[in-house]
């Protein structure tokens, strides 16, 4: 079986344990609602942006923790490990589904907004906050034993991530320490519809420390889940 394949069924199942998720699919509405109810309050560009950038932190690293955190409770991930299936693999069968699932997320928020400006590079952007956010899930999911404890670990770690950077738009200070995550260069390049090579190495940088710290855990989740 090569590797599209082995990706395809791994999407294909986590397709169906998504949609048979309450609680997942409740998670991806939350933003699109909110969204919503603000508008009916206030329309302002930016703040649907940190909707978007809400979504594409909170969302992929709760879903993804969750769902990596369950099969490594329940002994799918071992077994997976034990059939031969890598890392790569069953990061882009079960992100690709999670993935395109809050994609379609944030592009409600977009289309909620009403704002057009700039779409390809905004879509652009929070996509790669998804691919990261993904990652992140997924070593925290590896990391917990049990899907009980998940939460304690995937909650503050969203926010921090999520939190960070809204508040380093309005702190030089705060702006000084995040500039390196990949949050808050997405949330910079939204707002200012401009980026430099700096900002990008810097997406880069992230997400290979990302994907590599991942692959190091799914490696050693046979001795983690002892």
């Amino acid at each position: 079986m090569n590797n599209v394949m082995i990706c395809r069924e791994i999407f294909n199942k986590q397709k169906i344990d998504t949609m048979r998720n309450k609680q997942q699919l409740i998670i991806l509405c939350i933003f699109p609602l909110m969204s919503l109810l603000y508008k009916m309050i206030e329309h302002e560009a930016t703040s649907f942006y940190l909707f978007m950038l809400m979504c594409t932190i909170m969302v992929p690293i709760t879903c993804m923790s969750s769902t990596v955190s369950e099969e490594n409770d329940k002994g799918t991930l071992r077994s997976l490990i034990y059939a031969g299936i890598h890392a790569h693999e069953y990061f882009i069968g079960v992100g690709l589904c999670i993935g395109l699932l809050t994609f379609i997320s944030v592009c409600l928020i977009g289309m909620i907004s009403e704002e057009s400006t700039d779409t390809c590079l905004v879509l652009g952007m929070m996509s790669i906050s998804i691919v990261q956010s993904l990652l992140i899930g997924a070593s925290i999911g590896v990391l917990t034993k049990r899907q009980i404890n998940v939460a304690a670990m995937s909650a503050p770690s969203s926010l921090i991530i999520g939190m960070l950077p809204v508040v380093g738009t309005s702190s030089q200070t705060v702006h000084y320490i995040t500039r390196f995550l990949y949050s808050q260069v997405v949330l910079d390049i939204v707002i200012k519809r401009q980026y430099d090579i700096h900002q990008i190495l810097i997406l880069i940088i992230n997400a290979i420390v990302l994907f590599v710290i991942f692959v190091i855990l799914y490696g050693k989740s046979l001795i983690i889940s002892k």
